[in-house]
């Protein structure tokens, strides 16, 4: 498989950490999302409720923020939302807790 220069940089990220990235290095991932499962894995996230190549790595940020932040991430779990809107939606639940 051939892979671009930030696919490379992540993977590597990920080998220096001691992190397994393998199940995320598919053609299906860009480098965006396997840094943002990255990201996950380091924090030792539930990635599997966001690594899914139907959510852009801005949807998996606000997803696995809002993991981060404890709040109800199913309320927008759904790639149909844009970031932005799931972004609002995550400081409307921070805000209610």
């Amino acid at each position: 498989m051939d892979w671009d220069l930030l696919q490379l940089e992540v993977i590597k990220r990920a080998e220096s950490y001691g992190i397994d990235l393998s199940k995320y290095v598919t053609d299906k991932f860009d480098a965006g999302q396997m840094d943002e499962v990255l990201q996950g894995l380091l924090n030792n996230d539930p990635v599997s409720i966001y690594a899914n190549p139907k959510y852009s790595c801005e949807q998996m940020r606000e997803i696995r923020l809002g993991i981060e932040d404890e709040v109800d991430v199913y309320r927008y779990l759904n790639p149909e939302i844009p970031a932005d809107m799931m972004k609002k939606i995550r400081f409307t639940l921070l805000l209610d807790d």
